[in-house]
């Protein structure tokens, strides 16, 4: 897409109707269309100090059959360095359940994040690390 008015490269990535069938013959879809904006590392050889944030959104069904919607409320700030996204918020809704908010913190390079669910909160430790790309 460019550069923006911060001089930062933004591309977009958007997947329609993606579907995945597995060998038993379940299937998983997928769209989803999401904006990076790079924002440290792009002119530098090193690939450790590269950063991007993301915005977008995600639609599908998962294997189970239940249809979601995940939603970029605050720009995900992703760090290669980082195991975990650092910050930024993604609201969560799947069809006959209540939708929560992930909250990934304020930028610290952990584990630890936040899920909302009505008026309550708990903060979690996360298991799975982001794909290993902007």
């Amino acid at each position: 897409m460019g550069y923006n008015n911060n001089q930062n490269l933004v591309f977009s990535a958007s997947l329609t109707n993606g579907k995945l069938t597995l060998p038993e013959g379940k299937t998983i879809q997928r769209s989803f269309n999401h904006d990076r904006e790079w924002i440290a590392g792009l002119q530098t050889r090193n690939i450790w100090d590269d950063e991007c944030m993301v915005t977008g959104t995600a639609t599908g069904v998962n294997i189970n059959g239940v249809a979601y919607t995940n939603t970029i409320l605050t720009a995900l700030h992703w760090k290669r360095v980082c195991r975990f996204v650092v910050s930024g918020i993604v609201r969560i809704e799947r069809t006959g359940m209540d939708a929560i908010e992930l909250d990934y913190g304020t930028g610290d390079c952990d584990a630890l994040a936040t899920v909302t669910r009505g008026d309550e909160s708990k903060e979690i430790t996360l298991r799975h690390r982001h794909r290993l790309m902007p």
